[in-house]
């Protein structure tokens, strides 16, 4: 009894992961940052996304973790997520897969705007981590901007989509909070985009 006790502690010091963890990655600029996060289930090891970071790199800090639940949440578009250093899209997928870097994921979960419009970048990011993918074709957030918290699920096995297979009862965040963060995750233009928009 003494034994198995000691072992399981020692376990639990040394594998802190080993049953699986979830993770949630979020953009530090994100607006209402402040409302939401704080409110993500204590289940959940939340990592920002600075400026300065990429966000790959810091997915494969975790590579020798099991992960339950890979979340992501910032800005995006069709094929594209705006998080952090640089532009994630399928050829920056095709390229980190070359470090052949090995994962244990069951589930990514793109909380970003529109980024299943294009097919490619969906299954880009599916097959680098080697899991089913929940993504959004429409805009993600506040339904008084035209958003949803429905989103579709590409299964890594059989290359098919399961239609809102997730919904607003599947986030790690209260309903009260959803409920009151009025934003939506599209892709802003800003103020120095639109100077070199108007210069062209």
């Amino acid at each position: 009894m003494v034994a198995t006790l000691e072992k399981t502690l020692s376990e639990t010091t040394l594998y802190p992961y080993a049953r699986g963890t979830d993770l949630f990655f979020y953009d530090f600029n994100i607006e209402g940052r402040d409302d939401l996060i704080p409110s993500i289930s204590e289940d959940f090891v939340t990592i920002p996304i600075k400026n300065t970071d990429n966000l790959l790199s810091k997915i494969s800090d975790y590579s020798n973790v099991k992960i339950n639940n890979l979340y992501v949440l910032g800005h995006g578009k069709s094929g594209e997520l705006k998080i952090g250093s640089d532009v994630v899209n399928t050829e920056s997928l095709i390229a980190f897969a070359k470090n052949n870097i090995s994962f244990d994921v069951e589930k990514v979960t793109l909380l970003s705007c529109e980024v299943g419009q294009n097919v490619d970048f969906i299954k880009a990011f599916s097959n680098v981590f080697n899991c089913d993918v929940n993504y959004s074709k429409e805009l993600v957030g506040h339904k008084s901007l035209g958003g949803s918290w429905d989103l579709d699920t590409f299964n890594f096995e059989t290359g098919l989509t399961d239609n809102d297979s997730f919904n607003s009862s599947s986030l790690p965040f209260p309903s009260s909070v959803i409920n009151n963060w009025e934003f939506t995750l599209s892709v802003t233009i800003d103020a120095p985009d639109i100077a070199a928009f108007v210069d062209d």
